[in-house]
């Protein structure tokens, strides 16, 4: 087929020679509004005959006018070191097409021009070899980062698409534009995020940390979303700072550790040791009220694990029943497996009727613990084996567990203060109802 094609361009050629079909800036500009004129140019663009100037000019007729097809077929039919000459002529036109007027983030408008120009572009990326390929990539570069993000991202190609295909030159760039004046930085960060490069993100973490730093007094909570959404060390240990920096508001404060929170639960940071002791130390620190304070302490659950376990729950012996609820709360998801039936025998835990609720409740939102609540039945103090008989009434089944709760029916221990039964047989009784209930 490709010989066939070239037999055909060369019978053209000769018809050239003997008909003065000599190819013109003026023929070109002619070929742009006629019928016939898509071919014409299509043909001169493929031609090695022909002066490379002139190509370029029909090549950029053909973006001009959309002629998409045109344009994409017309590479592969040449040779590849002849392709390789016309995109490395080519692209800087495009290019230089692309950026307009009007260049920069207070860019009001595209031009039609500006964005068949980076389309063409993008449609050479297809074609262009390791010789060209960094001429087609500079230029959209430069459009993705250099003009008004919103009013490019979505104009022909996206820049989504773009940024994707073209990878960590796109991303490097992207990352400079995440500053606190930027107002497309929430999804300037998800783009960077999305394509992946760990050079690039590892770049975007540290230059967003410089601008935060820098520039406190303009942070917002976009600003902070943006970080979340980055991760890396160095804004994990930058949200951590602003989480008590006090020339932000309180509302900002808190929203930093919110952020940090958010980048554990996607993956993008991991807690060090000094992170943790920086968020026990805000826990602990009795200058902030009580709700910034929990939002610490359970960061620190979603951060850390059995290891961190013995600093928190000596929770569960403060004197305020606020405080002994988020310690169990914390304890059940950082250490669940070995802490809940300590936690459970803890002296006092729960002193009436609302404080017993609330233990069962969190003590039976978690399902994965049924083997320790089982444990908790079997060996714990009468609070205990209150708690477990009240969480098996709520994740309990038929097989496992009533069979057990039915060998309860006449124990006589007494429950504590706070529970609804006085004995742990009629409690016993209580939950099998419950779960028979469930079927």
């Amino acid at each position: 087929m490709k010989n066939v094609l070239k037999i055909l361009l060369l019978l053209f050629l000769t018809m050239c020679v003997f008909t003065g079909c000599k190819v013109t800036e003026e023929k070109i500009e002619i070929w742009k509004g006629t019928q016939n004129g898509p071919k014409k140019l299509a043909g001169t663009l493929i031609d090695p005959g022909i002066d490379i100037n002139l190509r370029v000019k029909a090549a950029v007729a053909l973006v001009e006018m959309n002629e998409w097809e045109k344009f994409k077929e017309s590479f592969p039919k040449m040779e590849k070191s002849d392709s390789e000459t016309v995109i490395l002529a080519l692209a800087p036109v495009l290019g230089e097409l692309s950026r307009g007027e009007r260049e920069g983030p207070q860019e009001k408008s595209l031009t039609k021009l500006q964005i068949d120009a980076k389309d063409g572009l993008y449609l050479m990326l297809d074609y262009a070899q390791p010789g060209s390929k960094t001429a087609v990539i500079e230029p959209l570069v430069a459009w993705c980062s250099e003009g008004n993000y919103n009013i490019r991202a979505m104009a022909g190609y996206n820049v989504r698409a773009v940024v994707k295909k073209i990878g960590e030159p796109a991303t490097d760039a992207l990352a400079t534009l995440l500053t606190t004046n930027q107002i497309a930085i929430e999804p300037i960060a998800k783009l960077i995020v999305d394509v992946n490069n760990a050079s690039s993100n590892k770049k975007a973490s540290e230059f967003l940390s410089v601008q935060l730093k820098s520039n406190i007094l303009q942070i917002g909570e976009t600003h902070l979303v943006a970080a979340a959404i980055i991760g890396g060390q160095a804004i994990a240990d930058t949200l951590l700072d602003l989480a008590t920096d006090k020339d932000l508001t309180e509302e900002l404060q808190r929203f930093a550790l919110r952020a940090y929170s958010q980048s554990l639960d996607n993956g993008s940071i991991k807690a060090t040791s000094k992170q943790m002791d920086i968020l026990f130390t805000m826990a602990e620190n009795t200058e902030f009220d009580k709700f910034q304070r929990e939002e610490t302490y359970l960061t620190i659950a979603q951060a850390g694990g059995p290891k961190d376990s013995e600093r928190m729950i000596k929770l569960l012996t403060n004197e305020v029943f606020f405080w002994r609820l988020v310690g169990l709360r914390c304890l059940l998801r950082m250490d669940g497996k070995n802490q809940l039936a300590r936690a459970l025998n803890t002296k006092k835990l729960a002193r009436d009727g609302d404080e017993v609720s609330e233990i069962i409740i969190w003590t039976s939102r978690f399902p994965k613990l049924i083997d320790q609540i089982r444990k908790a039945l079997k060996e714990g103090n009468a609070f205990a084996k209150g708690v477990a008989v009240y969480a098996l009434g709520v994740v309990g089944s038929v097989d496992k567990d009533v069979p057990t709760l039915e060998g309860l029916l006449d124990n006589k221990t007494k429950l504590p203060a706070g529970f609804d039964h006085k004995t742990l047989g009629e409690a016993a009784r209580a939950a099998i109802n419950e779960i028979k209930k469930k079927g």
